[in-house]
C-alpha cells in the first residue's frame, strides 16, 4: 500500500514512484507539518517565543 511505503526511506528508492510523486510527497509533507504546527499553536500546546526575543536579549546583555 502507498500509505506504508511513503512513510519510509524505501519510498524514495522505490522505482514505482517517479520524480513528480516524490515532489508531491515532499510538498504534502511540508504542508501537513506546517498545519500541525499551526494547530499546536492554536490549541496553545506550544508557545511562540519570538515575541519575547527582544526582552530575552536585554536580559542576557
Amino acid at each position: 500500500m502507498l500509505e506504508n511505503r511513503v512513510s519510509t526511506q524505501g519510498f524514495f528508492a522505490d522505482t514505482a514512484f517517479g520524480e513528480d510523486d516524490i515532489r508531491r510527497y515532499k510538498a504534502d509533507l511540508k504542508w501537513f507539518a506546517e498545519l500541525c504546527r499551526i494547530v499546536r499553536m492554536d490549541a496553545q500546546e506550544t508557545v511562540d517565543y519570538s515575541a519575547y526575543e527582544s526582552q530575552i536579549r536585554k536580559l542576557i546583555d
